[in-house]
């Protein structure tokens, strides 16, 4: 399950990145709360699905000791080959990936600071990831407005609020597993609806 070892080390990387990669821009201003809906996986999409609210939460930054980095042309979509999904880019988008010990990360971002990232390391083969697992696994982490997600029809994963000073203090998780990894996108509550918008998009393959 997490570990505050994994959760800690992964908190200290976009740090050290500020210099080189882009720094996501810290901003307090509320946002309307992300609606998901539900798609498909394999030819249709990851699945989401409104779900029921609850309780305070505090988000995932990333960032690199020793990490390598590649990054993606302004395009209308990327796609990820080692972990086989894809996802539409807004316009003006791009990708920067980068790989340590702990896993894979994936940063999407524009020249204006604002962005998404996805972070990917290795987990239990579970199908269902719920708040309530994440916060008997760190106790710390303050998890609100929980939603619950579909991966297509088995997997379930959750969309909740967070107050990462990472994000400003406020932040926008979805953690899901797939294929014995853990998902984690995280953003600044105001770009909710950029968001739902690339995740919405997003497609596991064979």
């Amino acid at each position: 399950m997490l570990s505050t070892r994994t959760i800690i080390i992964i908190l200290a990387i976009l740090a050290i990145l500020s210099g080189g990669l882009l720094a996501l821009k810290a901003n307090r201003q509320n946002s309307a709360e992300a609606d998901f809906t539900k798609v498909a996986v394999d030819g249709g999409g990851v699945s989401l699905s409104e779900s029921a609210s609850e309780t305070s939460g505090q988000a995932n930054d990333i960032g690199n000791n020793g990490a390598t980095e590649s990054v993606s042309p302004k395009s209308g979509s990327y796609k990820n080959t080692k972990y086989s999904f894809s996802l539409s880019l807004p316009k003006s988008f791009e990708t920067r990936e980068l790989s340590d010990e702990i896993g894979d990360y994936v940063l999407i971002e524009n020249g204006e600071g604002d962005g998404l990232q996805i972070t990917i390391s290795p987990f239990d083969d579970i199908k269902v990831l719920t708040a309530e697992m994440i916060r008997a696994d760190i106790p710390d982490m303050k998890i609100s407005e929980v939603q619950v997600i579909e991966i297509g029809d088995i997997h379930k994963g959750v969309a909740f609020l967070s107050d990462s000073p990472e994000f400003g203090g406020s932040s926008r998780e979805v953690w899901f597993v797939f294929r014995g990894n853990l998902y984690q996108i995280s953003t600044y509550a105001r770009l909710d609806g950029l968001l739902k918008q690339v995740f919405m998009t997003w497609q596991f393959t064979q």
